[in-house]
């Protein structure tokens, strides 16, 4: 099984609210269908739900009445922007159903405490396809909060177990950058601990940028489980494709080392030997 997060700026265009952007939904889809994988999918909010949370403060928590509305309001258009993509699977022939995260998900001060992934497990078993997303969902502790697509997928993949995660974003991969130069270079493939050296401004000297950096902790998490995830321009055709069939994708890969106690296992060492 392999999960598959459809980021928000490849479905919509986030300079535009609520602009789906059909065309390349539908290919991505066509890309699942044709790969034949078992897959759960993620799909961000992209310009269906950042505006109308960020217009009513919902991830600061409940402040004032005036975000019951608001809170209304950000899970019907996230609602809207998930049946677009479910009609696009199954126009692709394939047989999604959806998981709205609060019917699974409780948050307790922005992160998920409690998750029911037999839902998940269950849909799989019967041969169908488990589309989630993100959304706007209430908090213990602070009433509203937004449970993100990025924390769905760490959190479907600690309980899940899958093959690979892949990411199909709106740039090549995951980059650097050499602040001595301030040119970038895309990294073809580098494992947890290289990542954490390059988001800390200690890998040789550079540092990630672009519109990946908010990823780079889930995608940190999901690794230190042993698992490989693969980073691709979701707005290139077929590279969803090639990154769920194996067939050398263009892209990044980060290399999955398991986390036991406070030793990285499978991660390399300053001289290139598995630790």
């Amino acid at each position: 099984m392999i999960i598959i997060k459809l980021g928000g700026s490849v479905i919509t265009c986030k300079s535009m609210d609520f602009f789906y952007n059909e065309e390349t939904v539908k290919r991505l889809c066509r890309e699942i269908a044709l790969s034949g994988v078992q897959a759960i999918v993620v799909h961000g909010a992209g310009s269906f739900g950042h505006p109308l949370a960020e217009k009513y403060s919902l991830a600061k928590g409940f402040v004032d009445d005036l975000q019951i509305h608001g809170f209304s309001l950000t899970q019907s258009s996230v609602r809207l922007l998930n049946l677009r993509v479910l009609q696009a699977m199954q126009e692709a022939g394939l047989s999604p159903v959806s998981i709205p995260p609060g019917s699974v998900a409780r948050c307790d001060n922005g992160e998920i405490r409690d998750f029911n992934s037999s839902v998940f497990r269950s849909y799989l078993e019967k041969g169908l396809l488990p589309v989630t997303f993100g959304d706007a969902v209430l908090d213990v502790s602070r009433g509203f909060a937004i449970c993100s697509g990025d924390l769905l997928i760490q959190k479907l993949s600690e309980m899940l177990s899958p093959e690979k995660v892949v990411f199909a974003v709106d740039v090549d991969g995951i980059y650097e950058r050499r602040p001595l130069t301030g040119s970038e270079k895309l990294l073809a493939e580098t494992d947890v601990c290289g990542l954490k050296k390059v988001a800390a401004g200690k890998g040789d000297g550079t540092d990630v940028t672009g519109g990946m950096r908010g990823k780079i902790s889930a995608i940190e998490g999901i690794c230190e489980k042993g698992i490989d995830v693969l980073v691709v321009n979701g707005l290139v055709p077929g590279r969803l494709y090639d990154a769920l069939c194996g067939t050398g994708a263009e892209g990044t890969t980060v290399k999955g080392c398991k986390i036991q106690g406070n030793i990285t296992k499978g991660c390399r060492n300053a001289e290139g030997f598995p630790s």
